[in-house]
């Protein structure tokens, strides 16, 4: 929803995203001017622009009067590719585009956040040999073969977490429950543990449709410990 003149705070009090817009009378005037065919005076438009704002400030329920939840646009100074800009911004920071997310799951260090620079295209996600580095889930908007998505980043999982493995736990486990897909991460070089068949059992029980991915295949000789998870699912 784009807030405005005519459309006030009363129209749409639930909307998901309200954004105020707004610009100076001489932005106002010009826009006028070259909406026109013919030939028009903007100072006589400015003035009567000036006018209407006066009256409808005087409302009792003003459709000047800005929402207190309103995202704020001054476009003054903008053409419209850039506030249509703005309103993707804003969009975005609400998570509003209906995009499909994806959450990437494992327990510690089998590399899901070398996995999710990877699909992102830039090295965003922190990256260590360290288990743990990864302590709060974080959501990248991704694209992968022409395909928008969401893309969230966990950390490790853990059966029994104490200290602050508890809080990234349960930040996992709220990232299968927002996820459309699940992509469960395992160390194929490792193999499927203990602990990786506990996380199986929490996404069978979540309903969500899961990918297995075998992580960490980097020649020939690691492709057959990839194959062997396929037995162990």
């Amino acid at each position: 929803m784009v807030e405005g003149r005519d459309i006030g705070t009363v129209v749409a009090p639930h909307a998901q995203l309200k954004i105020y817009l707004h610009a100076d009378i001489d932005a106002r005037a010009q826009r006028r001017e070259n909406e026109m065919v013919e030939s028009i005076d903007r100072n006589e438009v400015g003035k009567s622009l000036a006018s209407r704002d006066e009256v409808d400030s005087t409302r009792a329920v003003s459709p000047l009067t800005q929402a207190e939840d309103a995202a704020v646009i001054d476009s003054t100074r903008l053409s419209l590719q850039e506030v249509v800009d703005q309103v993707w911004k804003w969009l975005k920071q609400r998570n509003l585009l209906g995009l499909p997310t994806i959450a990437v799951i494992g327990r510690p260090n089998v590399g899901k956040s070398t996995l999710v620079n990877r699909m992102i295209g830039r090295r965003e996600a922190i990256v260590e040999d360290t288990p743990g580095v990864t302590r709060d889930r974080v959501k990248y908007e991704a694209e992968w073969n022409g395909r928008r998505f969401f893309l969230i980043d966990t950390g490790g999982w853990e059966v029994k977490p104490e200290g602050i493995s508890e809080k990234i736990a349960a930040g996992a486990e709220a990232a299968i429950k927002e996820a459309d897909l699940v992509m469960f991460v395992v160390d194929a070089q490792v193999g499927a543990l203990d602990e990786d068949q506990s996380l199986v059992d929490l996404l069978r029980k979540s309903g969500k449709k899961v990918i297995l991915v075998g992580n960490k295949i980097d020649n020939a000789e690691d492709e057959a410990d990839g194959y062997a998870l396929w037995n162990w699912v």
